[in-house]
């Protein structure tokens, strides 16, 4: 029993290592192509996932089955869709995958495709029939997870297959603040609608503001227009992020830079106790560290969970730029 577990890791392993010549010698020994780990997850699933395709070829041509979900409800599709791997997702739905099928919470190939930005896989999941209002269980679209997660590529796909939502006021301004349109804002926030409530603050998706889609898509005018305009500039969302945080988790040095200007916090942190300086570590952008410890971020600034320091984390991802710009600025090992 333990030397066939054996086997099957080492399997595993090199399925999700990409070790193609391994995986065809173990199968040819006899080892299932359905294999799989404790939690459920497949040979399949983990190839989908790493985006090898060669490997997902190989395991389905042994009789891997495209629908087998884990523990959990993922399957190669869903995996598949999540990374952005269209021409994965291709060969499993010409081997019988369901474009439909469910994973965790709910979430299809296309809800996740979208969640994560992946247009180009949201159109291919479309031309194959993907249900475009299909819901996850929390009751969101692919078309409110890309709203809502500014994904402007993705909902410019969806619209042109004719995916719409009616929107209030406050969503179309959220939207269209992160495309860049200074005249649509300039309207929506001049015309009537101003008269029915609207403010340069107005809350949709997710409590986000309109200068948080702005900052989160790198759109520089508008994010000025919109501090222009009396937009606040440390306004929290349902999970206390802030424009400044979704600039620096899409890495736009400009955006973080105005925003910092105008009176950004640099020490907040959200929900989950992250904060600007532990997002910019995470990215590995010396630029915007550099900005944040300008502004009066802490060189010792702590993971929440770990409690490892910035240093720490830079230096366990090779970020060797960060750690000589935190030795710099005074931080010890």
């Amino acid at each position: 029993m333990e030397q066939e577990k054996s086997n099957t890791e080492a399997f595993l392993s090199a399925v999700e290592n990409g070790e193609l010549s391994t995986v065809r010698d173990m199968i040819a020994q006899g080892m299932s192509a359905n294999a799989s780990d404790k939690y459920g997850w497949s040979a399949l699933i983990k190839a989908a996932k790493r985006g090898h395709r060669d490997t997902v070829n190989l395991l389905i041509e042994h009789g891997a089955d495209p629908n087998r979900p884990s523990k959990t409800n993922a399957t190669a599709l869903t995996e598949a869709a999540s990374k952005g791997h269209g021409d994965i997702i291709v060969t499993l739905l010409e081997h019988g995958a369901d474009v439909n099928t469910k994973g965790e919470y709910g979430y299809t190939a296309l809800l996740l495709a979208a969640y994560f930005g992946h247009a180009d896989v949201v159109r291919l999941l479309l031309d194959r029939g993907a249900e475009p209002n299909e819901m996850n269980d929390s009751g969101e679209t692919a078309w409110t997870l890309a709203a809502t997660s500014g994904r402007n590529g993705v909902l410019s796909v969806l619209e042109n297959r004719g995916v719409r939502r009616q929107c209030s006021p406050g969503e179309t301004l959220f939207l269209v603040a992160g495309i860049g349109s200074l005249e649509k804002v300039r309207n929506l926030l001049k015309g009537g609608l101003f008269r029915k409530g609207l403010t340069v603050d107005a809350r949709s998706f997710g409590e986000q503001t309109p200068l948080m889609n702005a900052a989160q898509s790198g759109q520089t005018k508008m994010v000025e227009f919109l501090l222009e305009s009396g937009a606040n500039v440390n306004a929290i969302d349902q999970e206390s992020r802030t424009a400044l945080m979704k600039a620096i988790e899409n890495q736009h040095l400009e955006v973080v830079r105005i925003l910092l200007d105008k009176g950004a916090w640099p020490t907040s942190r959200d929900i989950a106790g992250v904060s600007p300086m532990l997002l910019a570590v995470y990215k590995g952008n010396k630029d915007i560290v550099e900005a944040l410890i300008d502004r009066g971020a802490s060189v010792y600034t702590l993971e929440p969970l770990s409690a490892k320091t910035v240093m720490k984390i830079a230096t366990e991802k090779g970020y060797h730029d960060i750690v000589q710009l935190l030795k710099d600025r005074g931080a010890k090992e």
